[in-house]
């Protein structure tokens, strides 16, 4: 097979000294609203050296079954030739051990597709693979990373590795996401309508009313967040309760001043909704 030749201009671009070199970086980021920290996240983003984006954009029918492929080289945004191409690849709030799992599983989908565009590059130009033996892909998540568990110490302001027996069996419970008091704990989330924003008097009278239908099923809520367009709740509904019935009183009782929430809504006892989930939830409602 007779390889293409690469100029000077072309190496300079690898970022490489004879093999293309990207990067995949896990970010820890803090958001500060006013005087204290509001949310954590870890976000994970891909820098691609210029030559390998632009050649397999060039080829882009190479990677036609290939849709993460296909979604990475239409979302990344050029930084110039020493930042090259950058890619949002996900990101997850820092809440408990699934943020980390959660996480790690955008790095390695990341690396994976950086991998493929590489290894065009490497074949199409004979390039000298790296003698290096570095860390296999499939090998991304595993050790440290999978087999320590973290928590964020609110005190110190800082991601702690715990012992794996913090995390033991008898951690596990029936329902997937867990239980407590006897009763099941499932995530929900409602879908903001207009702005995306609820006013003071419109989170004062929602609280009213999902007090109430906590009161008649029984329901705990554990936790409330949210973000543009959605609020998330943690309850523990108890066996005995259809959990459409208390959600639907809900937001039933919410819209009668005026329209706070549409009526779709998603709820699981599964796990805790990762972004994407809630990202992909709300596109389908539009």
């Amino acid at each position: 097979m007779k390889h293409k030749k690469l100029s000077k201009i072309d190496l300079a671009k690898l970022w490489g000294e004879d093999t293309p070199y990207s990067q995949v970086n896990l970010i820890e980021q803090t958001r500060v609203l006013g005087d204290g920290i509001s949310r954590i996240f870890l976000v994970v983003e891909a820098e691609i050296n210029p030559f390998t984006f632009e050649y397999a954009l060039a080829h882009g029918e190479l990677f036609i079954e290939e849709p993460a492929i296909q979604q990475l080289l239409g979302n990344a945004e050029y930084r110039g030739p020493r930042d090259g191409y950058r890619v949002f690849a996900g990101e997850e709030e820092l809440i408990d051990k699934r943020s980390f799992e959660v996480a790690f599983s955008y790095r390695k989908v990341a690396l994976k597709n950086i991998l493929k565009m590489h290894d065009l590059v490497i074949r199409d130009f004979g390039l000298k693979r790296s003698k290096s033996k570095g860390i296999r892909v499939e090998d991304v998540d595993k050790g440290d990373d999978e087999d320590r568990k973290y928590i964020w110490n609110e005190t110190s302001g800082q991601v702690m590795p715990v012992d794996e027996g913090n995390w033991n069996a008898a951690s596990v419970v029936s329902s997937p996401a867990g239980e407590k008091n006897g009763k099941i704990r499932y995530y929900l989330i409602l879908a903001l309508t207009g702005s995306g924003l609820m006013k003071e008097a419109d989170i004062r009278f929602f609280a009213t009313q999902i007090k109430k239908a906590e009161k008649r099923f029984g329901v705990e809520i554990e936790g409330a967040d949210g973000g543009r367009g959605y609020t998330m709740f943690t309850l523990l509904i108890g066996p005995d309760v259809v959990p459409a019935d208390f959600v639907e009183m809900c937001i039933r009782e919410s819209n009668k001043k005026s329209v706070l929430f549409k009526k779709d809504y998603f709820i699981t006892n599964i796990a805790r909704p990762t972004g994407n989930e809630v990202i992909s939830f709300l596109e389908s409602l539009n």
